[in-house]
């Protein structure tokens, strides 16, 4: 999945851009291009996100379904330490950008995402689905 940030730590504004490489039920980053599927392929079934994870920056979250706000503004997490995803476009693994939306800081400190910033370019990270009843 491909991850980009727009972070306003301790108010002051700026972008931040990371490669995050899908592991375990994602596909990798396509820099927010969308791929064509070859002629007659059909696209697979792909579960919605329970889970992310970005090891290295010790991001581990269960995952809120988002959609839109009544404005049309897209909705983020109310829970400041949990990550959402916006189901209105693909889900990780599919084709196409999977969205996957959390906050840096609160108003009593770190967030989810506070430390997003210190991604490398093709830093793994991984989407979890659910798994199926047994």
């Amino acid at each position: 999945m491909a991850v980009s940030l727009r972070s306003r730590r301790h108010g002051v504004g700026g972008d931040v851009r990371a490669g995050c490489h899908g592991g375990a039920g994602g596909r990798g980053g396509t820099g927010g291009r969308a791929e064509a599927l070859p002629l007659g392929a059909v696209a697979r079934h792909v579960p919605p996100p329970v889970r992310v994870a970005v090891p290295s920056v010790g991001v581990a979250s269960s995952v809120l379904r988002l959609g839109r706000n009544a404005d049309g503004t897209i909705e983020v997490p109310g829970d400041w330490e949990r990550a959402g995803w916006y189901r209105r476009g693909p889900r990780p693994g599919q084709v196409g950008p999977a969205v996957i939306l959390g906050h840096v800081d609160s108003t009593s400190g770190p967030a989810v995402f506070f430390r997003l910033d210190e991604l490398a370019p093709a830093t793994r990270c991984t989407s979890t689905a659910p798994t199926a009843p047994s």
